[in-house]
């Protein structure tokens, strides 16, 4: 009764009676039932079950998963480590699907060809916000089989001298693997030049598919980031970061899409993968080094940043003599090598003319054999249909524009006015059609020749006891910010004691109007430089929305000026776009990130009654909203109730225990 009682007290108290705890001398549990070892917990799982590691691991013995049927393993958040004198070449040997979430695996141990997780058996794994860690040998093999690994956006796979991912196979039966990277996949070794993604080569029957996700990372300090020896189709869609080069290939087809960004960091002529000959693939510095061997090999790249410091940025220098199997075909994206080695180094195809670039920006002077016959380079390096830039001679001033440009690149019309004269207009025009002329003096180029004409006229004098006017302007743009009270005042002070010499002379020769505009920015737009500085502020936030936030000085028939730097913050609230519902059990946190002169910082944001983020600021240029939810700790109740009520419902519950034991028990007599 005693008892009964107490655990009565307990249910009140808010603590449920029913959990049971598994973490002293239990490595593992399912549902209620706990297991001394990982090992018979694996034993014990059926199909669909869950199994929830209660403790950290340490194991000399390879953890084994071999149940023919679908299982999941949470670590809770343990890590499972292999010490440097376990026996086992393979940490955990996954031999049938299986689903790895929240925790580490660390493996330590010296054996021959190490690996943390081996992946066979036609088995398929799924890892979910884990760290692996081969500080030895392999991260994860993919070893004779057929199947698919996923890795989620908070894992990271690790290894130092081997690749952090590797497929293997050999012509003993078809082998087919499919990566799906959303995470990290990375080689740190400081002194090997493994990759950190690898499709091996042991014969002609593996066919490994490597898609690297928008966000996605593969980077190797020395080595390239992805090395493709099998068949198979690589897609970037993320990052791609090597030493030597990010992407090498000596078979397989390669797409690179809008989102991806892929650069070589390192000098000189490197092994992308030492090992024995067959695995031997030597790089120039090139951020995509193509090699075909035996088969055909596809190349479609539309779109991204293709970039090497130290070679070109695309290379195919026929080693082999089997470009004939190559075919490319590049129609947009932006890339930049060195000058000596240009953007573009290819040799054994486009001889004859039939040139495989179709479109994109090249910091460098493309070979004109590499055009489509349809295309031509514009002075700016974008590749396309190129029209004439005329221009009409100007007086009172002068101004350039670049000679040609292609259709749909913009073209900006640099004005420099005489001295006591201001830019008047600027026209464009299309034979009788006129081109839009942007605030900024810019335009796009349409599909054809243009010729463009400038105006100046005469600023006008003022009497010097004049005071001119200052009007601060309602916001506007595309995203819905209110101003606070104290805001006109600290514009107009901002303005007044600017440094900047055209503001001064713009206020004083003239009545200007100052408005806060804002202008929504795509996440595609960014650089990709410029979007991993917004993503690594916050570690694990969710980056909604990007805008640019601008204070701009007007004065009519003037270019307009930019108010950068205030004198103090000033505080503004911006309507939150549409976002997911805060899961039950998580708070959710706003900051506001701001981009000035290269510098990401975080702002504290405060959630208004009605729903707005206010946040206060003092520079202007890019922002973006972001937010993290976190888990809300359990709040422990009272165990110890004081009020008679608790205590008089704690006798009423242990009467009531007493009151269905005594009618158990006379139902024992009798029978």
């Amino acid at each position: 009764l005693a008892a009964l009682a107490i655990s009565s007290f307990g249910l009140m108290a808010g603590v449920n009676a029913n959990t049971v705890d598994c973490t002293s001398n239990h490595q593992a549990k399912i549902d209620e039932v706990c297991y001394d070892t990982l090992n018979s917990a694996l034993e014990a799982v059926t199909s669909g079950g869950t199994i929830l590691v209660t403790e950290g691991i340490s194991s000399k013995e390879a953890i084994v998963i071999n149940k023919g049927f679908n299982i999941t393993i949470d670590l809770g958040n343990n890590t499972i480590n292999f010490p440097s004198d376990a026996s086992t070449a393979f940490g955990i040997d996954v031999k049938s699907t299986t689903t790895l979430k929240n925790g580490s695996v660390v493996y330590e141990a010296t054996k021959e060809n190490p690996t943390a997780i081996l992946v066979r058996n036609k088995a398929s794994l799924s890892i979910e916000n884990v760290k692996v860690e081969a500080k030895k040998g392999t991260g994860i093999d993919l070893y004779k089989s057929n199947g698919t690994l996923d890795v989620d956006a908070k894992s990271v796979v690790t290894a130092y001298d081997n690749a952090a991912i590797i497929a293997w196979g050999d012509d003993s039966a078809v082998n087919t693997y499919t990566l799906n990277l959303y995470g990290t996949a990375q080689n740190l070794g400081e002194a090997s030049a493994f990759a950190a993604i690898n499709g091996a080569y042991l014969g002609t029957n593996l066919t490994f598919n490597i898609n690297i996700k928008p966000g996605a990372k593969a980077t190797s300090i020395n080595g390239a980031g992805i090395l493709q020896m099998s068949k198979g189709t690589v897609t970037v869609e993320g990052t791609v970061i090597g030493g030597c080069s990010a992407i090498a290939m000596t078979r397989g087809d390669l797409n690179l899409k809008s989102d991806a960004y892929v650069e070589s960091t390192k000098a000189g002529d490197t092994d992308v993968y030492k090992g024995t000959s067959n695995f031997q693939v030597f790089s120039n510095g090139a951020a995509i080094y193509l090699e075909p061997t035996d088969q055909s090999m596809n190349v479609n790249i539309n779109g991204g940043t293709v970039k090497s410091s130290h070679g070109a940025a695309l290379s195919a220098p026929a080693n082999n003599g089997n470009n004939s199997k190559l075919t490319l075909d590049i129609e947009n994206g932006s890339f930049e090598g060195i000058a000596s080695k240009g953007d573009i180094d290819v040799y054994g195809i486009a001889e004859s003319g039939q040139g495989f670039i179709k479109g994109g920006k090249f910091a460098n002077k493309v070979d004109t054999k590499y055009l489509d016959s349809n295309v031509t380079q514009s002075v700016n390096g974008v590749v396309g249909t190129v029209h004439n830039i005329k221009t009409d001679a100007a007086v009172n001033g002068s101004f350039s524009v670049p000679s040609n440009a292609a259709k749909g690149e913009t073209v900006k019309v640099t004005v420099t006015p005489a001295s006591g004269y201001q830019l008047d207009k600027i026209t464009v025009t299309k034979g009788a059609e006129n081109v839009h002329v942007n605030a900024d003096n810019t335009f796009v180029m349409p599909d054809g020749d243009v010729t463009v004409k400038v105006t100046f006229k005469l600023i006008p004098n003022k009497p010097a006891e004049d005071k001119n006017d200052i009007i601060v302007e309602e916001p506007k743009g595309d995203e819905n910010v209110n101003l606070s009270t104290e805001t006109s005042d600290v514009l107009k002070d901002s303005l007044v004691n600017a440094e900047d010499e055209e503001l001064k002379a713009l206020i004083k020769n003239h009545d200007v109007t100052i408005e806060l505009e804002t202008e929504k920015v795509t996440k595609d737009s960014l650089e990709k430089e410029e979007l991993a500085k917004f993503e690594q502020v916050i570690e694990g936030a969710n980056i909604t929305e990007f805008f640019d936030l601008n204070i701009v000085v007007k004065a009519v028939g003037q270019a307009d000026h930019y108010l950068k730097n205030l004198s103090k913050p000033i505080t503004l609230t911006i309507d939150l776009p549409e976002l997911p519902e805060v899961a039950k059990g998580y708070t959710r946190k706003y900051y506001i990130l701001r981009e000035h002169e290269g510098v990401v910082e975080k702002l504290d944001a405060t959630l208004t009654e009605d729903g707005k983020l206010s946040f206060a600021t003092d520079k202007f240029s890019k922002y973006a909203i972001a937010y993290v939810d976190e888990e809300i700790k359990d709040i422990v109740t009272d165990k110890n109730p004081s009020t008679i009520d608790n205590v008089m419902s704690f006798v009423a519950l242990a009467i009531a225990s007493i009151g269905i034991l005594g009618m158990s028990s006379k139902k024992l007599l009798k029978k």
